[in-house]
């Protein structure tokens, strides 16, 4: 079938010859691209590797298994693109990098895409069809992050717009450099991504983004892979009550994983913060250890509203090796009145929201961070933000 409800799987069977003279040398990424007007997804099947597909007149190769819809997934027609991109994280969303097939006209070198010629349409009234046992999710997002340009471009003062992307905006000090499929974060720079124009904000988030200490520098306390979102902290100079949302974070220094609430921010007056609420996330022979440097980190952060409650459930999924295995590493549930500032802070009468106040608003912002001196270095690829149709 070619048309899928929400949640629904997608079958997919694709069959490969190698005509040439030797197998593949290097390791390549098995990627599955769903693209519409609205969102891009992602998909990859860790199972596949090329280098075992030797040159053969008559051999066939055939790659198949089970791609699953996320429940939140926009309706709509998405082509679907095969994406075989460099095993090295570092490489993995450079175009000179990936791979075409040799059938005339599928590969794009401008994007380093094969089209599949196929399309699936989305559409909510069919009934979901989800009952594999064994199945690859795929991350979505209606804001991607666009670094892929061979000429790196660089941002170095606070609200500077990136010039190919007019969502995406530095704050905090620092530098971004941009391109060649990652972004770097020298200092403590923050990448703010607006929402689309009448998309309604931030509301049901599922961000995804893969993060890379590369040098340490001299890092804060707090320092770690942090994302943020159903904030308005881009607001928070005019309106320092706008800076209530929910944080994300893996600390470098303890590898621990880490969410907290921030209700206010003003340079003058300090912010107001929840505890954190921490979990270990990684640890070596019973004991916890840093977030390793030099290795790709997968982090997956879902914002969902429980329906019918004012209830708020934060989820951290981790693919801790880079290969597309998610497994949730920390789960908690805000609800109205447990999770209240720090005992040393208090919520300004000023503001719209109380101490112990879930976030239910929607946001004009969500964010990733890294806090540290211009010696500090940290890559970010992959970045989907994905606003999930309102359930509350």
């Amino acid at each position: 079938p070619s048309s899928f409800a929400p949640g629904g799987d997608v079958n997919y069977s694709i069959s490969f010859q190698n005509r040439g003279y030797s197998r593949p040398l290097h390791k390549r990424r098995f990627r599955l691209k769903f693209i519409s007007a609205d969102l891009e997804c992602t998909m990859e099947d860790s199972s596949v590797d090329i280098r075992s597909w030797y040159a053969s007149d008559t051999e066939t190769y055939t790659v198949s298994g089970v791609a699953r819809l996320p429940e939140t997934i926009i309706v709509g027609s998405y082509n679907v693109y095969l994406d075989l991109a460099d095993a090295d994280g570092d490489l993995a969303d450079n175009v000179l990098f990936k791979v075409g097939v040799a059938n005339q006209g599928l590969f794009d070198a401008s994007t380093g895409l094969n089209d599949l010629r196929h399309t699936i349409t989305v559409n909510t009234g069919m009934l979901a069809e989800g009952t594999s046992q064994s199945y690859n999710t795929l991350s979505c997002g209606n804001w991607v992050s666009n670094w892929s340009a061979l000429d790196e471009r660089e941002i170095d003062s606070a609200h500077e717009v990136d010039p190919q992307d007019s969502r995406a905006t530095m704050r905090g000090s620092g530098r971004l450099t941009l391109g060649k499929g990652i972004a770097k974060f020298n200092g403590s720079p923050r990448l703010y991504i607006s929402p689309e124009d009448g998309s309604g904000g931030f509301d049901n988030m599922e961000i995804t983004a893969y993060g890379k200490y590369v040098a340490l520098g001299t890092p804060e306390s707090y320092s770690g892979l942090t994302i943020a979102t159903r904030s308005k902290h881009n607001n928070y100079a005019n309106e320092p009550c706008d800076a209530f949302g929910y944080y994300a974070r893996i600390y470098q220094d303890s590898g621990e994983c880490a969410f907290q609430k921030e209700y206010y921010h003003w340079t003058t007056t300090g912010t107001v913060y929840t505890a954190t609420r921490i979990v270990n996330c990684f640890e070596e022979g019973g004991s916890q250890v840093p977030l390793p440097l030099g290795q790709w980190v997968g982090m997956k952060f879902k914002v969902t509203t429980i329906p019918e409650t004012d209830n708020v459930l934060l989820e951290l999924y981790l693919d801790v090796d880079d290969n597309g295995n998610w497994e949730l590493k920390h789960s908690f549930t805000d609800t109205p009145g447990s999770w209240l500032s720090t005992s040393s802070t208090t919520v300004p009468s000023e503001c719209p929201q109380n101490d112990g106040d879930t976030v239910l608003r929607a946001g004009t912002a969500s964010f990733l961070r890294t806090d540290g001196d211009i010696d500090t270095e940290v890559h970010w690829r992959e970045v989907y933000m994905m606003n999930s149709p309102s359930t509350a």
